[in-house]
């Protein structure tokens, strides 16, 4: 089994409601829980909240009751994400889900969308594929670059040049990439405490340079579903989820 775990969470502070801000047409978390249903790999998808608003959404987005974990507001200042996925973990179990048969298992941000068909299955592919215990998205850096609103309401973004070292080679040199956030893959054993890691077991897979854009200030959000629009729907298609799922084979 490979559950995704979606976190959303109501009281965000510098974007108020955040997780249910209209991004092109959908709650932002809906967008999130979209994209894991429509992965070819995960098995199960939960949405942990401590908020009603987000777990209607939730349901409304095809979310089993079962999988549906309500918990207390954290304040995500004093409490670590790897004590928010221990706790996710827990709570599964006690729901009867067997955590200790999964892996790996696959964590995601719901207020982080700028995430494209089959991301997830890449990084599940990459997890399986060795001994990692940790799998990530990293992003070329390419600077300098700004963002530009235009009028019709789009964003673009301008990169600069970017000339790496001789030799670079774009899908293993670490030091020219940033990490993307918004969702993790690992196992199981690491988010329980029951094995160590180090920076050795860590692997990654390749993003783009629109991905490290987020949901963190007001003023992202224009520039967030300006990418999103741009590089999602207009590139690939509104219905570019359910496309990637239906094929999946049977």
């Amino acid at each position: 089994m490979i559950p995704a775990f979606v976190f959303a969470r109501g009281g965000s502070k510098r974007i108020s409601r955040k997780n249910v801000l209209p991004i092109c047409g959908r709650p932002v978390v809906e967008w999130s829980i979209i994209q894991a249903q429509s992965s070819h790999m995960i098995t199960d998808v939960f949405l942990t909240t401590d908020d009603d608003e987000i777990a209607a959404i939730g349901v409304q987005a095809g979310i089993d009751p079962g999988h549906m974990i309500r918990r207390l507001p954290w304040d995500f200042g004093r409490i670590t994400g790897s004590l928010v996925m221990a706790d996710a973990l827990d709570a599964a179990y006690r729901m009867g889900y067997d955590i200790m048969s999964c892996d790996p298992v696959v964590s995601i941000a719901g207020c982080c969308i700028l995430r494209p068909p089959g991301q997830l299955d890449k990084q599940i592919k990459k997890y399986l594929s060795g001994k990692h215990v940790s799998v990530h998205v990293m992003m070329p850096w390419a600077e300098p670059w700004a963002v530009e609103k235009l009028p019709d309401g789009y964003v673009k973004t301008i990169i600069g040049k970017f000339e790496p070292k001789s030799g670079w080679n774009p899908d293993s040199d670490e030091q020219y990439m940033r990490p993307f956030g918004g969702q993790g893959v690992a196992d199981v054993r690491a988010h329980l405490g029951l094995i160590e890691i180090n920076f050795q077991h860590f692997a990654w897979v390749r993003g783009e340079q629109w991905q490290c854009f987020d949901l963190d200030e007001p003023d992202d959000i224009p520039i967030v579903e300006g990418m999103f629009q741009t590089q999602i729907i207009d590139k690939l298609g509104r219905d570019c989820y359910a496309e990637y799922a239906a094929r999946r084979s049977n």
